[in-house]
Protein backbone atom coordinates (compact mmCIF):
# COMPACT_ATOMS: atom_id res chain seq x y z
CA UNK A 1 0.00 0.00 0.00
CA UNK A 2 2.70 2.26 1.20
CA UNK A 3 4.47 1.49 -2.09
CA UNK A 4 1.44 2.48 -4.39
CA UNK A 5 1.32 5.25 -2.87
CA UNK A 6 5.19 6.34 -3.27
CA UNK A 7 4.38 5.27 -6.46
CA UNK A 8 1.61 7.49 -7.69
CA UNK A 9 3.27 10.45 -5.38
CA UNK A 10 6.38 9.92 -7.74
CA UNK A 11 4.19 10.05 -10.70
CA UNK A 12 2.68 13.77 -9.76
CA UNK A 13 6.09 14.86 -8.92
CA UNK A 14 7.67 13.98 -12.49
CA UNK A 15 8.44 16.23 -15.19
CA UNK A 16 5.70 15.19 -17.48
CA UNK A 17 3.03 15.50 -14.88
CA UNK A 18 4.32 18.98 -13.74
CA UNK A 19 4.53 20.39 -17.33
CA UNK A 20 1.19 19.01 -18.22
CA UNK A 21 0.00 20.64 -14.85
CA UNK A 22 1.83 23.95 -15.67
CA UNK A 23 0.18 24.11 -19.45
CA UNK A 24 -3.24 23.29 -17.93
CA UNK A 25 -2.74 26.16 -15.42
CA UNK A 26 -1.56 28.84 -18.43
CA UNK A 27 -4.19 27.33 -20.39
CA UNK A 28 -7.42 28.16 -17.64
CA UNK A 29 -6.04 30.84 -16.06
CA UNK A 30 -5.85 32.65 -20.30
CA UNK A 31 -9.23 31.07 -20.74
CA UNK A 32 -10.65 32.23 -17.58
CA UNK A 33 -9.25 35.45 -17.84
CA UNK A 34 -10.42 35.95 -21.54
CA UNK A 35 -14.12 34.81 -20.42
CA UNK A 36 -14.37 37.13 -17.60
CA UNK A 37 -12.74 40.13 -20.14
CA UNK A 38 -15.69 39.18 -22.20
CA UNK A 39 -18.50 39.34 -20.13
CA UNK A 40 -17.32 41.82 -18.43
CA UNK A 41 -15.96 44.38 -21.12
CA UNK A 42 -17.44 43.24 -24.11
CA UNK A 43 -20.67 44.75 -23.56
CA UNK A 44 -18.99 48.29 -22.61
CA UNK A 45 -16.57 48.15 -25.41
CA UNK A 46 -19.76 47.21 -27.93
CA UNK A 47 -21.68 49.98 -26.34
CA UNK A 48 -18.75 52.59 -26.94
CA UNK A 49 -18.39 51.48 -30.65
CA UNK A 50 -21.72 51.36 -31.13
CA UNK A 51 -21.85 55.40 -29.88
CA UNK A 52 -19.30 56.30 -31.79
CA UNK A 53 -20.67 54.73 -34.81
CA UNK A 54 -23.87 56.96 -34.36
CA UNK A 55 -22.01 59.95 -33.87
CA UNK A 56 -19.94 59.40 -36.84
CA UNK A 57 -23.64 58.56 -39.07
CA UNK A 58 -24.71 62.02 -37.65
CA UNK A 59 -21.51 63.86 -38.77
CA UNK A 60 -21.66 62.69 -41.80
CA UNK A 61 -25.45 63.85 -42.24
CA UNK A 62 -23.98 66.64 -41.21
CA UNK A 63 -22.00 67.66 -43.76
CA UNK A 64 -24.60 66.44 -46.16
CA UNK A 65 -27.13 68.96 -44.71
CA UNK A 66 -29.76 70.21 -47.97
CA UNK A 67 -28.55 67.16 -50.49
CA UNK A 68 -31.29 64.96 -49.24
CA UNK A 69 -30.44 62.06 -51.64
CA UNK A 70 -27.01 62.13 -50.14
CA UNK A 71 -28.62 62.06 -46.78
CA UNK A 72 -30.85 58.78 -47.93
CA UNK A 73 -27.67 57.78 -49.24
CA UNK A 74 -26.24 57.84 -46.07
CA UNK A 75 -28.52 56.51 -43.88
CA UNK A 76 -29.19 53.39 -45.77
CA UNK A 77 -25.90 52.51 -45.73
CA UNK A 78 -25.69 52.10 -41.99
CA UNK A 79 -29.03 51.14 -41.35
CA UNK A 80 -27.95 48.16 -44.19
CA UNK A 81 -24.70 47.79 -42.48
CA UNK A 82 -24.97 48.36 -38.56
CA UNK A 83 -29.15 47.74 -38.24
CA UNK A 84 -28.92 51.61 -36.91
CA UNK A 85 -32.37 53.27 -37.26
CA UNK A 86 -32.60 56.96 -38.20
CA UNK A 87 -36.04 58.84 -37.93
CA UNK A 88 -36.01 63.00 -39.18
CA UNK A 89 -38.51 65.61 -38.96
CA UNK A 90 -38.37 69.14 -40.22
CA UNK A 91 -38.70 72.20 -38.83
CA UNK A 92 -41.93 71.86 -37.98
CA UNK A 93 -41.46 68.86 -35.72
CA UNK A 94 -42.98 66.78 -38.48
CA UNK A 95 -41.88 63.44 -39.13
CA UNK A 96 -40.25 63.01 -42.63
CA UNK A 97 -37.82 60.09 -42.82
CA UNK A 98 -38.41 56.25 -40.86
CA UNK A 99 -35.95 53.90 -41.24
CA UNK A 100 -39.09 51.40 -41.10
CA UNK A 101 -41.53 53.00 -42.98
CA UNK A 102 -40.42 55.16 -45.97
CA UNK A 103 -38.23 58.17 -47.12
CA UNK A 104 -38.35 61.80 -47.63
CA UNK A 105 -41.80 63.49 -47.82
CA UNK A 106 -42.26 67.22 -49.92
CA UNK A 107 -43.07 69.32 -46.76
CA UNK A 108 -46.08 70.61 -48.68
CA UNK A 109 -47.61 67.02 -48.16
CA UNK A 110 -49.67 66.44 -45.23
CA UNK A 111 -48.97 62.91 -45.84
CA UNK A 112 -47.04 61.97 -42.42
CA UNK A 113 -44.88 59.52 -41.97
CA UNK A 114 -45.47 57.89 -38.89
CA UNK A 115 -43.01 57.42 -35.99
CA UNK A 116 -42.64 55.74 -32.83
CA UNK A 117 -41.38 58.71 -31.33
CA UNK A 118 -42.72 62.44 -30.25
CA UNK A 119 -40.43 65.13 -31.48
CA UNK A 120 -42.44 68.28 -30.30
CA UNK A 121 -42.44 66.14 -26.70
CA UNK A 122 -38.59 65.33 -26.59
CA UNK A 123 -37.71 68.72 -27.83
CA UNK A 124 -35.36 69.55 -24.72
CA UNK A 125 -33.13 66.27 -25.97
CA UNK A 126 -32.40 67.83 -29.05
CA UNK A 127 -28.39 69.45 -29.12
CA UNK A 128 -26.13 70.71 -32.14
CA UNK A 129 -23.24 69.07 -30.49
CA UNK A 130 -24.82 65.57 -29.62
CA UNK A 131 -23.58 62.64 -27.91
CA UNK A 132 -25.04 59.27 -28.29
CA UNK A 133 -26.64 58.44 -24.50
CA UNK A 134 -28.38 55.18 -23.90
CA UNK A 135 -32.26 55.53 -22.98
CA UNK A 136 -34.38 53.31 -21.51
CA UNK A 137 -37.90 53.22 -21.98
CA UNK A 138 -40.56 51.43 -19.67
CA UNK A 139 -40.02 47.42 -21.05
CA UNK A 140 -36.61 47.52 -18.82
CA UNK A 141 -33.01 47.17 -19.79
CA UNK A 142 -33.74 44.34 -22.65
CA UNK A 143 -35.98 47.43 -24.62
CA UNK A 144 -32.81 50.49 -23.64
CA UNK A 145 -31.38 51.93 -26.97
CA UNK A 146 -28.40 53.70 -27.73
CA UNK A 147 -29.77 57.05 -28.85
CA UNK A 148 -28.45 60.58 -30.27
CA UNK A 149 -30.97 63.53 -30.70
CA UNK A 150 -29.46 66.08 -32.90
CA UNK A 151 -29.92 68.93 -35.13
CA UNK A 152 -29.31 69.28 -39.10
CA UNK A 153 -28.78 72.81 -40.24
CA UNK A 154 -28.25 74.39 -43.45
CA UNK A 155 -28.84 77.79 -45.23
CA UNK A 156 -31.89 76.83 -46.51
CA UNK A 157 -33.14 73.62 -44.11
CA UNK A 158 -33.28 72.27 -40.30
CA UNK A 159 -33.86 69.01 -39.42
CA UNK A 160 -34.40 67.24 -36.08
CA UNK A 161 -32.67 63.23 -36.54
CA UNK A 162 -32.87 60.92 -34.10
CA UNK A 163 -30.46 58.24 -34.28
CA UNK A 164 -30.89 54.65 -32.36
CA UNK A 165 -29.57 51.44 -31.92
CA UNK A 166 -31.14 48.92 -29.58
CA UNK A 167 -28.94 47.45 -26.80
CA UNK A 168 -30.44 44.32 -27.03
CA UNK A 169 -29.24 43.07 -30.33
CA UNK A 170 -25.88 43.86 -28.88
CA UNK A 171 -26.17 41.90 -26.16
CA UNK A 172 -27.23 38.71 -28.52
CA UNK A 173 -24.17 39.60 -30.63
CA UNK A 174 -22.21 39.47 -27.27
CA UNK A 175 -24.21 36.31 -26.23
CA UNK A 176 -23.50 34.59 -29.61
CA UNK A 177 -19.79 35.37 -29.27
CA UNK A 178 -19.39 35.02 -25.70
CA UNK A 179 -20.77 31.03 -26.21
CA UNK A 180 -18.37 30.59 -29.56
CA UNK A 181 -15.78 31.28 -28.00
CA UNK A 182 -16.42 29.56 -25.04
CA UNK A 183 -16.46 26.20 -26.96
CA UNK A 184 -13.29 27.60 -28.91
CA UNK A 185 -11.93 27.56 -25.27
CA UNK A 186 -12.65 24.45 -24.57
CA UNK A 187 -11.59 22.85 -27.55
CA UNK A 188 -7.80 24.75 -27.03
CA UNK A 189 -7.93 23.60 -23.21
CA UNK A 190 -8.05 19.63 -24.42
CA UNK A 191 -6.09 20.32 -27.46
CA UNK A 192 -3.43 21.90 -25.38
CA UNK A 193 -3.69 19.39 -22.65
CA UNK A 194 -3.41 16.14 -24.75
CA UNK A 195 0.04 18.40 -26.77
CA UNK A 196 1.48 18.93 -23.32
CA UNK A 197 0.94 15.00 -22.11
CA UNK A 198 3.07 14.28 -25.99
CA UNK A 199 5.36 16.90 -25.84
CA UNK A 200 5.88 15.87 -21.74
CA UNK A 201 6.22 12.64 -22.41
CA UNK A 202 8.57 13.20 -25.25
CA UNK A 203 10.88 15.49 -22.79
CA UNK A 204 10.78 13.48 -19.90
CA UNK A 205 11.31 10.23 -21.51
CA UNK A 206 15.53 10.80 -21.98
CA UNK A 207 15.61 13.29 -18.92
CA UNK A 208 14.43 9.65 -16.93
CA UNK A 209 16.93 7.92 -18.89
CA UNK A 210 19.53 10.31 -17.92
CA UNK A 211 18.52 10.06 -14.37
CA UNK A 212 19.08 6.07 -14.27
CA UNK A 213 22.15 6.19 -16.14
CA UNK A 214 23.19 8.67 -13.53
CA UNK A 215 21.98 6.11 -10.63
CA UNK A 216 23.96 3.49 -12.19
CA UNK A 217 27.25 5.38 -12.50
CA UNK A 218 26.61 6.29 -9.09
CA UNK A 219 26.57 2.67 -8.35
CA UNK A 220 30.03 2.73 -10.35
CA UNK A 221 28.01 0.42 -12.83
CA UNK A 222 28.69 1.77 -16.02
CA UNK A 223 26.71 -0.71 -18.79
CA UNK A 224 23.75 1.91 -19.07
CA UNK A 225 24.36 4.71 -21.70
CA UNK A 226 21.81 7.32 -22.66
CA UNK A 227 20.40 6.87 -26.33
CA UNK A 228 21.98 9.44 -28.18
CA UNK A 229 20.59 11.78 -30.88
CA UNK A 230 21.70 13.85 -34.02
CA UNK A 231 19.65 17.10 -33.03
CA UNK A 232 21.30 19.84 -31.65
CA UNK A 233 19.26 21.20 -28.11
CA UNK A 234 20.33 21.54 -25.06
CA UNK A 235 18.63 17.54 -24.04
CA UNK A 236 20.88 15.74 -26.81
CA UNK A 237 24.15 17.60 -25.78
CA UNK A 238 23.20 16.75 -22.26
CA UNK A 239 22.81 13.41 -23.15
CA UNK A 240 25.85 12.98 -24.81
CA UNK A 241 28.01 14.93 -21.91
CA UNK A 242 26.02 11.83 -19.63
CA UNK A 243 27.66 9.21 -21.58
CA UNK A 244 31.04 11.00 -22.00
CA UNK A 245 31.23 11.63 -18.42
CA UNK A 246 30.54 8.01 -17.91
CA UNK A 247 33.25 6.48 -20.29
CA UNK A 248 35.52 9.32 -18.63
CA UNK A 249 34.84 8.03 -14.74
CA UNK A 250 34.74 4.24 -16.38
CA UNK A 251 38.20 5.26 -17.64
CA UNK A 252 39.56 7.15 -14.49
CA UNK A 253 38.27 4.00 -12.51
CA UNK A 254 39.96 1.63 -14.55
CA UNK A 255 43.20 3.47 -14.32
CA UNK A 256 43.25 4.02 -10.58
CA UNK A 257 42.66 0.01 -10.02
CA UNK A 258 45.57 -1.04 -12.18
CA UNK A 259 47.38 2.11 -10.25
CA UNK A 260 46.49 0.50 -7.55
CA UNK A 261 47.17 -3.09 -8.52
CA UNK A 262 50.52 -1.40 -9.48
CA UNK A 263 51.42 0.10 -6.41
CA UNK A 264 50.83 -3.22 -4.64
CA UNK A 265 52.68 -5.17 -6.76
CA UNK A 266 55.66 -2.89 -6.21
CA UNK A 267 55.03 -3.16 -2.58
CA UNK A 268 55.20 -7.03 -3.47
CA UNK A 269 57.98 -6.63 -5.32
CA UNK A 270 60.11 -4.40 -2.79
CA UNK A 271 59.29 -6.58 0.10
CA UNK A 272 60.38 -9.61 -2.16
CA UNK A 273 63.76 -6.96 -3.48
CA UNK A 274 64.33 -7.04 0.06
CA UNK A 275 64.32 -10.78 0.55
CA UNK A 276 65.93 -11.61 -2.49
CA UNK A 277 69.09 -9.58 -2.09
CA UNK A 278 69.50 -10.03 1.36
CA UNK A 279 69.55 -13.98 0.19
CA UNK A 280 72.13 -13.35 -2.29
CA UNK A 281 74.37 -10.94 0.13
CA UNK A 282 74.06 -13.55 2.73
CA UNK A 283 75.86 -16.25 1.70
CA UNK A 284 79.10 -14.34 0.34
CA UNK A 285 79.06 -12.48 3.60
CA UNK A 286 78.93 -15.98 5.73
CA UNK A 287 81.79 -17.58 3.17
CA UNK A 288 83.94 -14.14 4.17
CA UNK A 289 82.84 -14.50 8.07
CA UNK A 290 83.80 -18.46 8.15
CA UNK A 291 87.33 -18.32 6.04
CA UNK A 292 88.12 -15.00 7.95
CA UNK A 293 88.20 -16.96 11.14
CA UNK A 294 89.59 -20.32 10.01
CA UNK A 295 92.37 -17.71 8.68
CA UNK A 296 92.27 -16.18 12.09
CA UNK A 297 92.58 -19.17 13.72
CA UNK A 298 94.86 -21.62 11.45
CA UNK A 299 97.75 -19.57 11.72
CA UNK A 300 101.08 -20.51 9.88
CA UNK A 301 99.70 -24.59 9.67
CA UNK A 302 97.54 -24.19 6.59
CA UNK A 303 98.04 -23.29 3.12
CA UNK A 304 96.59 -19.74 3.35
CA UNK A 305 96.36 -19.06 -0.85
CA UNK A 306 93.10 -20.79 -1.64
CA UNK A 307 91.63 -18.94 1.55
CA UNK A 308 92.58 -15.82 0.21
CA UNK A 309 91.25 -16.70 -3.61
CA UNK A 310 87.71 -17.80 -2.16
CA UNK A 311 87.70 -14.97 0.00
CA UNK A 312 88.23 -12.43 -3.20
CA UNK A 313 85.97 -14.25 -5.25
CA UNK A 314 83.23 -13.78 -2.41
CA UNK A 315 83.96 -9.97 -2.69
CA UNK A 316 84.18 -9.53 -6.22
CA UNK A 317 81.01 -11.30 -6.15
CA UNK A 318 79.47 -9.13 -4.06
CA UNK A 319 80.65 -6.31 -5.74
CA UNK A 320 79.36 -7.33 -9.20
CA UNK A 321 75.58 -7.44 -7.07
CA UNK A 322 76.48 -3.75 -6.26
CA UNK A 323 77.05 -2.84 -9.03
CA UNK A 324 74.11 -4.79 -11.05
CA UNK A 325 71.69 -2.50 -8.38
CA UNK A 326 73.65 0.69 -9.07
CA UNK A 327 73.02 -0.13 -12.92
CA UNK A 328 69.21 -0.67 -11.72
CA UNK A 329 68.57 2.23 -10.00
CA UNK A 330 70.00 4.42 -13.02
CA UNK A 331 68.90 2.83 -15.37
CA UNK A 332 64.95 3.86 -13.74
CA UNK A 333 66.39 7.06 -13.01
CA UNK A 334 67.31 7.73 -16.95
CA UNK A 335 63.97 6.40 -18.33
CA UNK A 336 62.06 9.35 -16.89
CA UNK A 337 64.49 11.61 -19.12
CA UNK A 338 64.69 9.63 -22.08
CA UNK A 339 65.57 11.68 -25.62
CA UNK A 340 63.31 9.41 -28.31
CA UNK A 341 63.68 10.16 -31.83
CA UNK A 342 62.86 7.66 -34.79
CA UNK A 343 65.12 4.85 -35.09
CA UNK A 344 65.23 2.21 -38.25
CA UNK A 345 64.86 -0.62 -36.20
CA UNK A 346 65.21 -3.30 -38.74
CA UNK A 347 69.16 -1.68 -39.08
CA UNK A 348 69.37 -1.61 -35.30
CA UNK A 349 68.09 -5.45 -34.60
CA UNK A 350 70.24 -6.56 -37.19
CA UNK A 351 73.66 -4.91 -36.57
CA UNK A 352 73.17 -5.79 -32.84
CA UNK A 353 72.33 -9.29 -33.98
CA UNK A 354 75.09 -9.85 -35.40
CA UNK A 355 77.44 -9.01 -32.92
CA UNK A 356 75.45 -11.03 -30.26
CA UNK A 357 75.96 -14.29 -33.01
CA UNK A 358 79.27 -14.05 -32.67
CA UNK A 359 79.20 -14.35 -28.91
CA UNK A 360 76.46 -17.10 -29.04
CA UNK A 361 77.95 -19.25 -31.23
CA UNK A 362 81.15 -19.00 -29.55
CA UNK A 363 79.08 -21.05 -26.67
CA UNK A 364 78.15 -23.79 -29.47
CA UNK A 365 74.65 -22.83 -29.82
CA UNK A 366 72.78 -22.35 -33.56
CA UNK A 367 72.16 -18.88 -33.73
CA UNK A 368 68.95 -17.85 -36.88
CA UNK A 369 68.41 -13.92 -37.00
CA UNK A 370 65.53 -12.85 -39.44
CA UNK A 371 64.78 -8.97 -39.71
CA UNK A 372 61.96 -7.62 -41.86
CA UNK A 373 63.03 -4.59 -43.64
CA UNK A 374 61.88 -1.01 -43.20
CA UNK A 375 60.37 -0.98 -40.32
CA UNK A 376 61.24 2.29 -38.69
CA UNK A 377 59.72 3.21 -34.49
CA UNK A 378 60.04 6.06 -32.42
CA UNK A 379 61.99 5.51 -29.25
CA UNK A 380 65.50 5.34 -27.61
CA UNK A 381 68.25 3.44 -29.09
CA UNK A 382 70.56 2.53 -26.06
CA UNK A 383 67.29 1.03 -24.52
CA UNK A 384 65.42 -0.84 -26.92
CA UNK A 385 69.44 -2.62 -27.68
CA UNK A 386 69.43 -3.24 -24.50
CA UNK A 387 66.14 -5.72 -24.57
CA UNK A 388 67.26 -7.19 -27.63
CA UNK A 389 70.42 -7.83 -25.35
CA UNK A 390 68.97 -8.95 -22.06
CA UNK A 391 66.61 -11.47 -24.25
CA UNK A 392 69.63 -12.93 -26.36
CA UNK A 393 71.46 -12.90 -22.87
CA UNK A 394 68.80 -15.03 -21.14
CA UNK A 395 68.60 -17.27 -23.92
CA UNK A 396 72.17 -17.85 -23.69
CA UNK A 397 72.14 -18.81 -19.98
CA UNK A 398 69.00 -21.42 -20.52
CA UNK A 399 70.21 -22.95 -23.91
CA UNK A 400 72.16 -26.17 -23.44
CA UNK A 401 74.68 -27.01 -25.79
CA UNK A 402 74.40 -27.42 -29.53
CA UNK A 403 70.74 -25.91 -28.71
CA UNK A 404 68.82 -23.19 -30.79
CA UNK A 405 68.43 -19.36 -30.63
CA UNK A 406 66.31 -17.46 -33.29
CA UNK A 407 65.79 -13.45 -33.61
CA UNK A 408 62.89 -12.37 -34.95
CA UNK A 409 61.92 -9.46 -36.07
CA UNK A 410 58.62 -8.84 -38.11
CA UNK A 411 54.97 -6.30 -38.56
CA UNK A 412 52.21 -7.61 -37.27
CA UNK A 413 48.44 -6.90 -36.90
CA UNK A 414 47.81 -2.79 -37.43
CA UNK A 415 50.69 -0.79 -37.15
CA UNK A 416 52.73 -2.52 -34.43
CA UNK A 417 56.01 -4.25 -34.92
CA UNK A 418 56.96 -7.76 -32.72
CA UNK A 419 61.18 -8.39 -31.48
CA UNK A 420 60.70 -12.54 -30.48
CA UNK A 421 64.10 -14.15 -29.17
CA UNK A 422 62.86 -18.28 -29.05
CA UNK A 423 65.46 -20.39 -27.15
CA UNK A 424 65.77 -24.08 -27.19
CA UNK A 425 65.19 -25.62 -23.86
CA UNK A 426 63.01 -26.10 -20.55
CA UNK A 427 59.73 -24.78 -20.42
CA UNK A 428 58.65 -22.32 -17.46
CA UNK A 429 56.04 -23.29 -14.74
CA UNK A 430 52.65 -21.63 -16.01
CA UNK A 431 52.62 -20.19 -12.04
CA UNK A 432 56.06 -18.11 -12.50
CA UNK A 433 55.38 -16.85 -16.06
CA UNK A 434 54.33 -13.31 -14.22
CA UNK A 435 57.05 -13.19 -11.54
CA UNK A 436 60.00 -13.77 -14.39
CA UNK A 437 59.97 -10.04 -14.79
CA UNK A 438 60.43 -9.34 -10.80
CA UNK A 439 63.76 -7.96 -9.53
CA UNK A 440 66.22 -10.56 -8.54
CA UNK A 441 63.58 -13.65 -9.07
CA UNK A 442 64.52 -17.05 -10.12
CA UNK A 443 62.58 -19.87 -12.04
CA UNK A 444 64.78 -21.95 -9.62
CA UNK A 445 63.77 -21.70 -5.64
CA UNK A 446 67.56 -22.48 -4.31
CA UNK A 447 69.36 -19.27 -3.96
CA UNK A 448 72.03 -21.57 -4.07
CA UNK A 449 74.70 -20.18 -6.67
CA UNK A 450 75.58 -22.15 -9.08
CA UNK A 451 77.85 -21.98 -12.52
CA UNK A 452 74.31 -21.85 -14.37
CA UNK A 453 72.90 -19.24 -12.49
CA UNK A 454 75.77 -16.26 -11.61
CA UNK A 455 73.60 -13.70 -12.80
CA UNK A 456 71.74 -11.60 -10.28
CA UNK A 457 68.34 -11.91 -12.06
CA UNK A 458 67.83 -8.04 -13.33
CA UNK A 459 67.73 -8.41 -16.60
CA UNK A 460 64.29 -9.07 -17.51
CA UNK A 461 63.01 -6.81 -14.75
CA UNK A 462 64.61 -4.27 -16.78
CA UNK A 463 63.06 -4.98 -19.77
CA UNK A 464 59.75 -4.50 -18.32
CA UNK A 465 60.30 -1.26 -16.99
CA UNK A 466 62.50 -0.09 -20.81
CA UNK A 467 59.17 -1.15 -22.66
CA UNK A 468 56.32 0.46 -20.16
CA UNK A 469 58.24 3.72 -20.90
CA UNK A 470 58.02 3.03 -24.81
CA UNK A 471 54.25 2.43 -24.16
CA UNK A 472 54.70 -1.33 -25.49
CA UNK A 473 53.69 -4.81 -24.50
CA UNK A 474 56.08 -7.42 -23.29
CA UNK A 475 55.75 -11.04 -22.56
CA UNK A 476 56.86 -14.61 -22.63
CA UNK A 477 55.15 -18.08 -24.02
CA UNK A 478 56.35 -22.06 -23.78
CA UNK A 479 56.56 -23.49 -27.40
CA UNK A 480 56.14 -27.43 -27.54
CA UNK A 481 60.28 -27.18 -27.74
CA UNK A 482 61.28 -24.10 -25.88
CA UNK A 483 60.73 -20.51 -24.19
CA UNK A 484 59.71 -17.38 -26.83
CA UNK A 485 60.52 -14.08 -25.04
CA UNK A 486 58.75 -11.10 -27.35
CA UNK A 487 58.24 -7.42 -27.31
CA UNK A 488 56.01 -5.19 -29.37
CA UNK A 489 55.46 -1.43 -29.81
CA UNK A 490 53.88 0.85 -32.68
CA UNK A 491 55.67 1.82 -36.19
CA UNK A 492 56.02 5.06 -37.61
Amino acid sequence: MELDIDLRWSMFRSIKTKFMLLVFGILASVIVLQLACNYVLVEPYYTWKRSHLIERAYEELQKETGNREKMVEIMNDYEDAYNIQFMLANKRMVCIYNSRQQNFRNGRNYYRVKANFSFRKNFSRFSRKPEAVIVSNDGGKNRAKISLFGILESKNQTYYVVIKSNIKSIKENMNETSQLVTVFSGVALALGVILAYIFGKKVSEPIIQMNEVTCHVAKMDFSKTVTETKKQDELASLARNINEMARQIEKNLIQLQEENLYREKIETARKEFISNVSHELKTPLAILSGYAEMLQMAGDTIDKSYYYEVILDEAKKMTDLVNELLRSVRIEEELYHLEMKKLDYSMLVKQQGEKMKKILEQKKLKVTIKVEDGIFVYGNEEYLVMILNNYLSNAMSHTKENGEVRLLLERVSGEKVKLSVYNEGENIPEEKIEKIWDSFYQVEESHTRTEERKRVGLGLYIVSSIARVHQGTYGVRNCEDGVEFYFCMETV
